[in-house]
């Protein structure tokens, strides 16, 4: 659909590409941001015969219902895409297929972000309120920051401006993404240096990244290396008491004590990703807390910041929607802040 022609509100097909699964809805936007999503298509992303987002989007084109088929009839297609994202293309680590300058339909206008960006988006569109409670307080100054695990474990900042109203977008808003969970996961002391020790026999790297330990493939390594067993993530952390999820729990709460800091001053953590939708009590155990404020001289800061749990699995959709729709009402054609 051509710029000049776009609907009001506007109609987004918009996706979330994870590394195991896809999902897909037409949406709405309307003029502050709101977005009505219609009946969500699901499909797992790896497909035979797909080897490149050309594939892909045909295999999407074949198997979603006949409305999701056509993104010419939308307005615009945003695709929250596990990876790092610049304009038109997007590495994809945990995919076997990258999107490069000339993948793209030309006849549609596709908004690629990040996952996490796209989450972000969707938290400054639609505010905190449907969040679980992890530990209630009071917002302070600064970034909301957002870490989930899930295939990999993303991360996101989310910067309001000084007059910001709950659940209210406005240009001042900006998401600012992060690759941090590919940087060096970082354990501590003899007991950690011998689990490290077994993930990377288990992983045959180097060196072990945010990612390979606080994932859901890292929960199943995690478990294996702990007590010699072969199971499903799922398996690994189903049970509160055992040891794979506490010390989960704990490593989990590392990861977001880390990025807290170095994005510091925070006013409130969100925890996303599948991972702890699945498994809540992860979050809500001791371990996670105990860890999250062992902060040396920060210890006081981290113990006020406000903890919330996402467990709506469809937000990064919801915020493609959202991204794609302030991109088309942005004037001219700069992007939106948070492009990256």
């Amino acid at each position: 659909m051509s710029q000049q022609a776009h609907s009001n509100p506007l109609r987004i097909l918009a996706g979330d590409i994870g590394g195991t699964y896809t999902r897909l809805a037409a949406c709405t936007v309307d003029s502050r941001f709101r977005v009505r999503t219609g009946n969500v298509f699901r499909m797992a992303t790896r497909q035979p015969g797909v080897d490149s987002f050309a594939s892909f989007w045909q295999a999407v084109r074949d198997m979603a219902p006949p409305e999701l088929g056509d993104e010419t009839a939308f307005d615009a297609v945003g695709l929250a895409l596990a990876g790092s994202v610049a304009g038109d293309r997007a590495v994809l680590p945990n995919i076997d297929w990258d999107i490069g300058t000339g993948d793209l339909d030309p006849f549609a206008s596709f908004c690629l972000v990040n996952d996490f960006v796209a989450q972000g988006w969707a938290l400054a569109a639609n505010g905190i309120r449907h969040l679980e409670p992890v530990r209630e307080g009071q917002d302070g100054p600064g970034a909301v920051a957002m870490v989930g695990a899930g295939t990999g474990l993303g991360h996101c900042s989310i910067h309001p401006p000084t007059d910001a109203r709950d659940g209210e977008l406005n240009p001042g808003w900006s998401v600012t993404g992060s690759e941090a969970g590919h940087a060096t996961f970082a354990f501590h002391g003899l007991e950690e240096k011998e689990i490290e020790e077994r993930l990377l026999e288990l992983t045959g790297e180097a060196w072990l990244s945010n990612d390979d330990v606080v994932s859901g493939p890292g929960a199943a390594r995690l478990h294996t290396a702990l007590s010699g067993e072969t199971v499903e993530p799922a398996e690994a952390l189903r049970d509160p008491d055992g040891e794979t999820a506490r010390w989960f729990a704990r490593l989990y709460a590392r990861a977001c004590r880390n990025y807290c800091l170095n994005i510091f001053p925070v006013s409130r953590l969100v925890i996303s990703g599948g991972v702890a939708a699945r498994n809540p009590h992860l979050v809500h155990s001791s371990a996670f807390r105990e860890e999250f404020e062992d902060a040396g001289a920060y210890r006081n800061l981290l113990h006020h910041i406000p903890i919330g749990l996402n467990r709506d699995q469809d937000l990064g959709m919801t915020g493609a929607a959202v991204f794609a729709a302030v991109r088309l009402r942005a004037a001219g054609p700069a992007k939106p802040p948070g492009t990256y």
